[in-house]
């Protein structure tokens, strides 16, 4: 059957609850005849593929939907490009605090969304 692979974060940096998660469990169990399968990510910077690879091996969904916190955003947004660069002053759930480190060594700078 085709799915829809629908991911969003565990809270983090203090948070009770992480928005993505809240919208995530709104998604319905098919959407366009498709089963959609959703997933809680943790925040553990270079971790969270650990627990995405195997959706999407076991699942091979038709359509990958991966949201996120933009903490201090004023509303939804499509994020059309996705930088090699892990930034962030804001530790993850084990404490980690990376600065301008590639994501995958030697891979593209960036990616960009298949969106239209």
């Amino acid at each position: 059957m085709s799915s829809i692979l629908i991911t969003a974060f565990e809270p983090f940096g203090g948070d009770e609850l992480n928005p993505s998660e809240e919208i995530l469990r709104e998604f319905p169990e098919y959407l366009y005849d498709r089963k959609v399968v959703k997933a809680t990510l943790p925040v553990i910077y270079n971790h969270s593929f650990d627990r995405l690879l195997p959706l999407i091996e076991k699942h091979e969904p038709d359509v990958i939907l991966l949201l996120g916190y933009a903490k201090g955003r004023s509303h939804v947004t499509v994020e059309r490009i996705g930088i090699n660069i892990c930034d962030s002053p804001q530790p993850d759930a084990l404490g980690n605090v990376l600065s301008n480190r590639p994501i995958v060594k030697g891979g593209a700078d960036g990616l960009f969304s298949t969106l239209p």
